[in-house]
């Protein structure tokens, strides 16, 4: 016996879904504030630190130098001048502080390099001392013509 029974499906309606994306502009405008707010504070607040770590490397370089610790004072001059680059004052404080602590034939090198960018920052009576000091490494290299041209 055949069943005739026939499974009818009624297809399934055709549904539209209308989903309707809601924005809340107070909320976002808040949030947007905030964030700008949140970050103005944490770049003043990155300068602050960055001023005040200068001023340490600063100070402790000039502590240095006046116990004559000239490796010590050469760190920490390249320190404050990694946050200040363009201070010619540290430059020349560099120069001579290097100038006077380099022992290897290197190191002098280097020295007349520092020597160099801090005469052409300078003028007056601190130039004169630099270009003094730069010609006391030439002779320790035994470079007597640029010593003599220094002097």
């Amino acid at each position: 016996m055949a069943s005739n029974s026939t499974v009818t499906s009624k297809p399934a309606p055709a549904t539209t879904s209308t989903f309707a994306t809601v924005v809340n502009v107070r909320f976002v405008a808040a949030l947007t504030v905030i964030i700008l707010l949140g970050g103005i504070a944490a770049f003043l607040w990155h300068r602050r630190q960055l001023t005040r770590l200068a001023s340490v490397f600063l100070e402790r370089a000039e502590q240095q130098e006046q116990s004559e610790d000239w490796r010590a004072a050469v760190q920490s001059t390249q320190q404050y001048l990694r946050i200040r680059p363009n201070d010619g004052d540290a430059r020349v404080r560099l120069a001579s502080a290097f100038g006077a602590s380099a022992q290897s034939a290197g190191e002098m090198e280097q020295s007349i390099r520092y020597y160099d960018q801090a005469i052409g920052l300078a003028s007056g009576k601190a130039r004169l001392e630099l270009q003094r000091g730069q010609a006391d490494v030439f002779l320790r290299l035994n470079r007597f013509v640029p010593a003599i041209e220094q002097a």
